[in-house]
């Protein structure tokens, strides 16, 4: 399919679609065909592809290294005060979606279990 194709059927700008497959482009995750075919396709099988690759493509190699508090202010030598509690979590939501491949998404097998906290939210008190 076309950029343009996409875009319209999932009511999306097409620069904005064009921008984030150029990123996959760059990274090896899509490649693109030029002339009358034109368009992109996927560089290796889905199964091959981790959901971490494609986000770090497009949100850079650092998604998983800032903090969603502090930003670039918080590290392991200037914690902020979730630092500590969010550093196992953030690890294993990373570890997760290294082992998501788009191939699941493609088969339907990537939807995982809601986690015990949030299938069974605490009364507020």
């Amino acid at each position: 399919m076309s950029i343009s194709e996409i875009a319209q059927d999932e009511d999306l700008p097409t620069t904005f679609l064009a921008k984030t497959f150029q990123k996959l482009a760059r990274h090896g995750i899509l490649e693109a065909h030029r002339g009358a075919g034109r368009g992109y396709a996927l560089a290796r099988p889905a199964v091959e592809i981790s959901v971490r690759a494609v986000l770090e493509a497009i949100e850079g190699a650092e998604l998983f290294r800032r903090c969603v508090f502090a930003g670039s202010r918080c590290s392991d030598d200037h914690p902020c005060l979730l630092h500590d509690h969010l550093k196992p979590a953030v690890a294993a939501l990373r570890a997760a979606i290294e082992e998501l491949t788009l191939a699941a998404f493609a088969d339907g097998t990537a939807v995982p279990p809601a986690p015990t906290a949030l299938a069974r939210p605490e009364p507020w008190h």
